[in-house]
């Protein structure tokens, strides 16, 4: 098995550094294979092995060397192996959620592990600062003020929310909302989520870049005349003129009033946004 440190994997805070390669085969599985992209995600050393069973090993190596070479000399040795794994389980169980140190506090506790608000604290700053997840802080759109104490967080590929989640059947939202993320964060995007002032509709992204701003939903479809009112509601309470869009999986347009609807894959794989 070959095993990946963190320094052999090109992860990093700016355009140039993030991977791009990787980026590239994860859209290609995306838009032609999409069920492999589910349960392995998108590093080019996963997508080349064609075993299943190598597959989730290979990601499980990427993940333990990533938390055991970087993560944990960062952040302390005071809890084991399987307290730092439950963390991971915990946060990619949320993904698409809001997470506080005091919930991930209350879980962990819950399920039975001691790790206490100090250290979390200690273990998640070194999850971002090695690149294993990203955040993404609550705004409120008009202003851009944070907005509480929560953020969401994603992992670098999707492969590892399958990885501790078995069955992704259920969770292909979380999905789409993490491959959009990483997305534009690729492209150069700085990313909060977005918070309507006077009620609690939620903006999934606001993507800012330079002088550029987009307001964006992102959904495994709009049929469903429930969900198409909600995410055009919370995008149609936003008054100023900066680009709204809707990502699903549709291939029928359902744009209207000025905000577009883009079919995902087109998205992953440049067809929106300009680089």
């Amino acid at each position: 098995m070959i095993l990946l440190s963190p320094s052999g994997i090109e992860f990093g805070n700016s355009t140039n550094s993030w991977p791009r390669t990787g980026i590239c085969v994860f859209r290609a599985l995306f838009t032609y294979r999409g069920r492999i992209v589910h349960l392995y995600g998108g590093f080019p050393i996963t997508a080349l092995l064609d075993d299943p069973a190598q597959k989730t090993g290979m990601l499980q190596s990427i993940l333990d060397s990533i938390l055991f070479n970087d993560v944990r000399p960062k952040a302390g040795s005071a809890v084991n192996n399987e307290t730092i794994k439950r963390l991971v389980a915990f946060l990619n169980d949320t993904v698409v959620y809001p997470v506080s140190m005091n919930n991930l506090e209350h879980r962990i506790k819950s399920a039975g592990y001691k790790m206490y608000h100090e250290l979390i604290s200690k273990y998640m700053a070194a999850f971002r600062s090695s690149f294993l997840y990203y955040n993404a802080e609550f705004h409120t759109v008009k202003g851009g003020g944070r907005f509480g104490q929560t953020d969401k967080y994603y992992p670098v590929d999707t492969g590892l929310i399958a990885l501790t989640k078995g069955n992704m059947s259920e969770n292909y939202g979380s999905l789409l909302e993490n491959a959009v993320f990483l997305e534009l964060k690729r492209k150069g995007f700085k990313v909060s989520v977005g918070k309507n002032d006077g009620d609690s509709s939620e903006i999934d992204f606001i993507a800012v870049r330079g002088a550029e701003k987009i307001y964006m939903q992102v959904t495994a479809t709009l049929i469903d005349e429930n969900t198409r009112k909600r995410e055009f509601n919370a995008l149609e309470k936003i008054k100023d003129n900066y680009p709204k869009l809707i990502l699903s999986m549709d291939k029928h347009d359902f744009s209207r009033d000025g905000i577009q609807n883009i079919y995902i894959p087109d998205f992953l794989i440049s067809k929106s946004l300009k680089e």
